[in-house]
């Protein structure tokens, strides 16, 4: 089960308890489910249809639910916004039916809707293990060389800040420090638009100036100085080399470690 999931099994279990002891075949019954079931249509119609992101990927409301697999099919399988809304009006159209059954043999209904949440998590573990296989698996070789590259930063003394950029929500090289990597650092995105006017001038005053972290936007409060600076070599980040010294023999290949010579400040070239 996802993140939340858990915290609605106990409603699970309020509701089929419910519905084992209600009458539908009441009159009284029959009428207040109609215009519950109407209520209740154009809730979850609403809900599904406009509050589940479009293009899914990245929703922490889909990443963090049963919809996941919601999720994981607009990241991986089809991010057309009809398709996606044909999904979403599936989704929207399997509790209609599902209210039915309900109507027709609440036994019926809640051996299905029991078989359905079981099958479901199934695939969302299953698809949720394979994303995170495709998304944070590295080969044998690279895990050596991280495990090699995590030791060598746990030698250094002084802040670690990884520059990245943001083509996506989570490129590469901050999925493999946050997964592989047991040290403390920094990560900014040099791509953001508080990054660009930092570096408007070519150097960030870390005594006045405030780098922002990449995932929450907010200012990182205790950062003053940067001793060591981190790139991906294909990003070719523009390190001000007056101002930085190289390290040899980093073991993570694609990777180099600067050291900042002056600690205080963070001084970069012109973007292309």
């Amino acid at each position: 089960m996802r993140y939340l999931e858990p915290l609605i099994v106990p409603f699970y279990i309020l509701m089929a308890d419910r519905i084992r002891k209600v009458d539908f075949s009441e009159k009284q019954n029959t009428e207040n489910g109609r215009k519950r079931f109407r209520i209740l249509s154009i809730g979850v119609g609403l809900f599904v249809l406009l509050l589940i992101g479009g293009s899914g990927g990245g929703s922490y409301l889909a990443d963090n639910s049963t919809l996941l697999y919601y999720e994981l099919f607009a990241r991986f399988l089809s991010r057309s916004e009809t398709v996606l809304f044909l999904l979403r009006l599936f989704i929207v159209t399997a509790v209609v039916i599902g209210y039915v059954v309900l109507r027709k043999g609440k036994l019926v209904f809640l051996k299905w809707f029991g078989i359905l949440f079981v099958m479901l998590n199934i695939v969302n573990v299953a698809a949720g293990i394979c994303a995170g296989h495709y998304r944070y698996g590295i080969c044998e070789e690279e895990r050596q060389q991280a495990a090699c590259a995590n030791e060598y930063l746990k030698d250094l003394q002084g802040n670690i800040l990884l520059l990245s950029k943001g083509e996506n929500a989570a490129p590469e090289d901050k999925r493999l420090f946050d997964t592989y990597m047991d040290v403390d650092f920094y990560v900014c995105d040099i791509d953001s638009e508080g990054m660009q006017n930092l570096l408007a001038d070519g150097v960030i005053n870390l005594a006045v100036e405030k780098i922002r972290c990449d995932v929450t936007d907010v200012e990182y409060p205790n950062l003053s100085q940067v001793a060591y600076l981190i790139v991906k070599d294909e990003y070719h980040i523009p390190v001000e080399e007056d101002f930085t010294e190289k390290l040899k023999d980093f073991p993570l290949e694609g990777y180099s470690v600067y050291r900042n010579l002056e600690p205080g400040k963070i001084h970069m070239l012109a973007m292309k």
